[in-house]
């Protein structure tokens, strides 16, 4: 995703240039984003999957306490360090690092497009969820898109997940967990980042374990289909 990566580069090179730096709070967000990365939801397929990942909530928590400019770039050197610790491919290390910092600058384009972003208010945060619907729009399809080129199918019958609205809603649902982690910095109650922890690692382990379900289920479905058309074979005479 060449798009993506300019976008990573023009977002750190503009904060070097206006001699800003990010904060080492903010460099915290990297080992988060590892390892919220390694539950995702996955969609599955038969032969590849479409995986949606949960770490963008860090984004929307850096779009509130900082500037657009500087959360895309901290959120692009995250999506760098996650992929690198995945032990995926080179080239799919690289198509995602791409699609993560190309759907986070559309995030932060979306939201901040509707809403300063600077007051905790009911408009800051629906401007938020309309961030994370494009978020996982441009994720989703360009997923799809990617999936479908792979396996060599029309691109709408990758898409036309019969599970996608209910992903959606589950997406926009846990990335508001980082609008609530803003909260919380702001109003310093540095107590309740304990209280936060506990739904944040309920919700991945849950997805984790609904994501494994659904393969089984795949896997499981294909061996029956399978005996089903060994039995149907004729006979060979003794």
């Amino acid at each position: 995703m060449f798009v993506g990566a300019l976008v990573a580069v023009l977002a750190n090179v503009a904060l070097l240039v206006q001699g800003n730096k990010p904060p080492l709070p903010m460099l915290l967000a990297l080992p988060v984003v590892a390892l919220i990365s390694y539950f995702p939801l996955v969609l599955n397929r038969t032969a590849a999957n479409i995986e949606i990942a949960f770490d963008s909530c860090v984004l929307v928590f850096l779009l509130l306490v900082t500037g657009p400019l500087e959360a895309v770039a901290v959120w692009a050197l995250a999506s760098l360090v996650g992929q690198l610790v995945s032990g995926k491919r080179v080239s799919s290390m690289a198509f995602n690092i791409g699609l993560s910092t190309l759907a986070g600058a559309a995030m932060a384009w979306t939201a901040t497009a509707l809403n300063s972003l600077r007051e905790i208010s009911p408009g800051s945060l629906l401007a938020i969820a309309v961030g994370c619907a494009a978020y996982f729009v441009v994720d989703y399809v360009l997923t799809g898109i990617s999936v479908a080129l792979e396996e060599g199918l029309p691109t709408w019958t990758v898409l036309a997940q019969p599970t996608v609205l209910l992903a959606l809603a589950a997406f926009v649902a846990i990335d508001s967990l980082g609008y609530l982690a803003a909260v919380v910095v702001r109003d310093r109650a540095v107590w309740v980042w304990v209280l936060l922890g506990v739904p944040v690692a309920t919700i991945l382990i849950a997805t984790r374990a609904l994501s494994r379900g659904h393969e089984h289920g795949r896997r499981l479905a294909s061996l029956f289909d399978a005996a089903a058309s060994m039995q149907s074979l004729p006979n060979r005479p003794a």
